[in-house]
């Protein structure tokens, strides 16, 4: 009877050991998939104020443009961010600005906008929100693929254009590093970056049509904050090839004319101050 109670004992106690040591194994083997990865969201904080530099250089045709990009937390949820956002440039003697408002849920979607221009980040490497983060967590060398197609009508200097724009971004966490701006020391994660796109625009007025298309692509390194998901610097490559459809400025003395105009160019984008305006 002893005998048998202390088999029994034995195989329970080895059973509790058994349990413990998966247990533990699970735990750890756990615990090693998790220590690596990052979870990427926009965390901004209400009434936060972000200045960025913008820098292009073009090298087909040879110049240079510097724009400041002013983005302002208008407020905050649990789910989404309402932005308002200031692009100014200086060309030749004009100051050309542009202000609107767009609100972002907390993985850089566009929920809504509000401006005369249509607002598309994915295509523009310089902004602040171009990047849209994956819905789960992430280690080194993951990689997520997001896909866009946007069709619109607008009105700009007497024209109706009716645009439609699409394309794939590929990108990949590269690890951490910490970056000094101007704007102070950050902690962050770098994710490398590739798109490739197409925009299609018809242009019409009283005096006919002028049609547009621009296929391109860029690539480069964003580095952003780990704690709130926003860009601290960047660089992009980016080649374009812009086809003009002039056959109406003819008058239909030719089937078709297309003018095609390539171009090459770097964007630098770098955070020059960060500070909280009065709530």
């Amino acid at each position: 009877m002893k005998l048998r109670m202390y088999i029994l004992l034995s195989i329970a106690l080895f059973t509790i050991i058994l349990c413990l040591g998966i247990g533990y194994f699970i735990y750890t083997n756990i615990s090693k998939d998790n220590a690596g990865t990052i979870t990427l969201k926009y965390k901004f904080a209400e009434a936060d104020r972000l200045v960025y530099s913008i820098v292009y250089n073009t090298d087909i045709p040879t110049g240079m443009l510097q724009t400041n990009i002013d983005l302002f937390i208008k407020n905050t949820s649990d789910n989404d961010t309402n932005l308002i956002i200031n692009s100014s440039s200086i060309v030749g003697n004009s100051n050309i600005t542009n202000l609107y408002n767009i609100t972002l849920d907390l993985y850089g979607n566009i929920i809504k906008q509000d401006s005369l221009i249509p607002i598309i980040p994915e295509i523009c490497p310089e902004s602040p929100i171009h990047l849209v983060y994956p819905s789960k967590a992430v280690k080194e060398n993951d990689s997520w693929t997001n896909a866009f197609n946007k069709t619109g009508i607008y009105n700009s200097s007497g024209y109706l254009i009716e645009y439609n724009v699409s394309g794939t971004t590929i990108n990949t966490y590269i690890g951490k590093k910490n970056i000094s701006t101007n704007s102070g020391d950050f902690n962050c994660a770098g994710i490398q970056s590739y798109t490739i796109y197409t925009v299609n625009q018809n242009l019409t007025n009283s005096k006919g049509s002028i049609y547009y298309m621009t296929k391109g692509n860029f690539s480069g390194t964003v580095w952003v904050d780990l704690e709130k998901g926003f860009t601290i610097s960047s660089y992009f490559d980016k080649n374009e090839v812009l086809v003009k459809n002039v056959t109406a400025m003819y008058g239909g003395a030719f089937e078709s004319v297309n003018q095609v105009i390539p171009s090459k160019s770097s964007v630098t984008s770098e955070l020059e101050s960060v500070y909280d305006e009065e709530k």
